[in-house]
């Protein structure tokens, strides 16, 4: 599968204002944006009502989820929905092993049925792996139904030779029953890095950090935008140029597009899909220190038999940053 990855300046387009305050100004403009958007899409109008939605076969998950990830919310009647769309929309939940819409669409009373097969929500995910003397042992353990009400808890971490980490995620993607999805992440991270040649270390670098993100985001039909605003501690002391671990807290605030027209088979979703992000970083090494990149990545799946597939994937990003440090954090070396 091709991949591309390109870094590289990238210039800001805001000339009047000084730099910092190009980014002291991008959270509120990622909220004024995001704001006004999800304002005009909820103010559009719903269909008529002419066909009662009934729903099967959820012992476990509240009827609401359903409802609400098909787009007919709280049982109303619409009228003509479509059977394929609406079994596409709750097989992408990846909450159930089967999802039939069976349409009774008589004079007399007409209805559409959504049968649902539940599957067990709870997977642990055991991984263990080793590199050139660092061995890792790590647990996630992920709930993607919790009580019922489709949100996701993530409960995780890592133990390795040169260093640790815990995750601890919760994210709603139907906030209330409505469109609008959420996140919350919490992460401890150290770790030793370290670039060789053939058996022998060229250098390295210690990173360890605390971070906590929250996230909002809206669904539009086939695509989907949020926001990310972060807090985040790090320090990070290079073993070649000796520069300084202590650092203050720093912040950034991330937006996104993304474009999501695949189906949910089995183990992979079939299809295309495409997320463009922009995110800004201030102060994290310090009161100038700064940051700014965008990154766009897509892939498209096609099914083959005997639930197998093919996936063609490509990548690529720009970096601009003030502080030597941010160039290794991101893999580089000069």
């Amino acid at each position: 599968m091709p991949v591309f990855r390109v870094f590289g300046p990238m210039q800001m387009s805001f000339d009047p204002l000084p730099r910092h305050g190009r980014l002291r100004l991008a959270p509120a403009l990622l909220v004024a944006a995001f704001s006004a958007i999800c304002s005009a899409m909820a103010s559009a109008g719903n269909p008529d009502e002419c066909v009662r939605i009934i729903v099967e076969g959820n012992e476990k998950t509240d009827e609401n989820v359903i409802l609400a990830a098909a787009g007919l919310l709280g049982g109303k009647p619409r009228c003509a929905p479509d059977p394929a769309e609406i079994r596409r929309k709750v097989t992408n939940t990846r909450l159930f092993e089967h999802v039939d819409v069976l349409a009774c669409l008589d004079d007399a009373n007409p209805a559409m049925y959504i049968r649902v097969d539940e599957k067990w929500t709870l997977s642990p995910v055991p991984n263990v792996s080793s590199y050139k003397g660092d061995t890792k042992f790590g647990l996630d353990i992920v709930e993607y139904n919790m009580f019922g009400l489709g949100k996701v808890l993530l409960l995780g971490g890592t133990v390795a030779t040169r260093g640790h980490n815990l995750v601890i995620s919760y994210s709603d993607p139907s906030l209330f029953f409505s469109p609008y999805e959420a996140a919350l992440n919490l992460s401890y991270f150290k770790y030793t890095f370290r670039e060789y040649d053939g058996g022998d270390v060229l250098q390295s670098y210690n990173d360890e950090f605390w971070s906590g993100a929250i996230e909002a985001g809206r669904e539009i039909g086939a695509f989907d935008i949020g926001i990310r605003f972060t807090l985040r501690r790090d320090r990070i002391r290079l073993s070649r140029t000796g520069m300084p671990a202590e650092s203050g807290w720093g912040n950034s605030a991330s937006a996104w597009l993304c474009y999501d027209d695949t189906t949910y088979r089995h183990f992979f979703s079939e299809g295309v899909r495409v997320r463009i992000e922009a995110s800004w970083v201030h102060e994290l090494f310090g009161a100038d220190s700064r940051a700014a990149s965008v990154c766009a990545c897509g892939h498209y799946t096609i099914a083959l038999p005997e639930n197998q597939c093919v996936t063609v994937f490509a990548y690529g990003g720009m970096f601009d940053g003030s502080d030597a440090r941010f160039i290794f954090k991101i893999g580089g070396t000069e």
